[in-house]
């Protein structure tokens, strides 16, 4: 081989690495863009994750012993109760109003166990389900009307009226037990119930 060949050999040699080299730059340089790329897609792809949707709250249901003052009721009573608020047939009030409750007991027969004094309970059911005793075994005579004043909830609210003929010791257990025994029809006399609504002004 000639110095001319030597010299033609050199050159190729040295353009093929060259461009061995170059094509390598570009390769890695590439690669480099391509993994950039795909961790820019990674960190700004929107979270798998969703919002869990909302569990809907089951339907608020009295309890056992609220459905059971509701149902209560006495057949054919020797005397009545009415109660009312403010005025009578008045059930829809405004926070900003003062309330006052108003109770009377009526005699329907001569014969009534009210001839001398009965006993007035107050139970009242409030807009979250709360179940309570508002007044309890209060003394009435008959054609009295006696007043209290009380302070509502805003919402509806229920209120079950029970006149007895001997106070209740506890209610609770009275409630539990076999209302519908003769026993019990003596000392319950009558009910009465009301709903009202307070609304904010």
């Amino acid at each position: 081989m000639n110095l001319k060949e030597i010299i033609i050999t050199s050159i190729i040699a040295s353009i093929l690495a060259l461009i061995t080299g170059i094509i390598l730059v570009h390769y890695e340089k590439r690669i480099d863009t391509s993994q950039d790329t795909a961790q820019t897609v990674v960190s700004t792809a929107p979270s798998s994750h969703q919002p869990s949707t909302p569990v809907p709250k089951p339907p608020t249901t009295d309890h056992p012993l609220s459905r059971r003052l509701k149902a209560l009721e006495i057949p054919n009573p020797s005397i009545t109760v009415t109660l009312w608020f403010n005025n009578p047939e008045q059930t829809q009030f405004s926070t900003a109003e003062k309330i006052t409750l108003y109770y009377q007991i009526k005699e329907i027969a001569p014969t009534s166990p009210c001839a001398r004094e009965c006993y007035f309970t107050l139970f009242n059911l409030s807009p979250t389900g709360k179940l309570s005793i508002l007044l309890k075994n209060e003394p009435i005579e008959p054609d009295n009307i006696e007043e209290k004043r009380l302070r509502l909830e805003s919402g509806q609210e229920y209120f079950k009226a029970i006149i007895t003929s001997q106070p209740i010791t506890s209610w609770l257990s009275f409630l539990n037990s076999d209302i519908t025994e003769p026993s019990q029809h003596k000392t319950l006399l009558a009910t009465y119930q009301l709903s009202v609504i307070k609304r904010a002004p």
